[in-house]
């Protein structure tokens, strides 16, 4: 009878030692999902659009859609620029072409 309690008691603590792992490996997991930029400004006029990002980390860029007058709209792309690097992402359309729908990409560590 005594080989079987201990049985039980490795078999219960092997168990619980899995249940942990697990647990904290979730854990663990969720402030990385989280690490994404925020406090993000977005703006622009005519046909430039950007965007800057102060909280957080990743990187962003700046997106913008072009209006062209009889003619198929486009979209453009700014560079990928570090969360708090202090730098806007600008992506402009053609000089004669208005800029709509500014907004940006973020990209977080994986």
């Amino acid at each position: 009878m005594a080989k079987s309690r201990i049985g039980s008691r490795l078999l219960a603590g092997a168990a619980m030692a899995a249940a942990l792992t697990t647990a904290s490996v979730a854990v663990v997991g969720v402030p990385a999902a989280m690490a994404v930029p925020y406090n993000c400004s977005v703006g622009g006029s005519g046909n430039v659009g950007w965007v800057i990002c102060t909280g957080g980390t990743g990187s962003y860029q700046a997106v913008v859609s072009c209006d062209v007058w009889l003619g198929r709209d486009y979209t453009r792309t700014g560079a990928w620029e570090a969360v708090g690097s202090g730098w806007r992402s600008t992506a402009a359309c053609n000089s004669s072409e208005g800029a709509y729908n500014r907004r940006f990409n973020a990209f977080g560590p994986l």
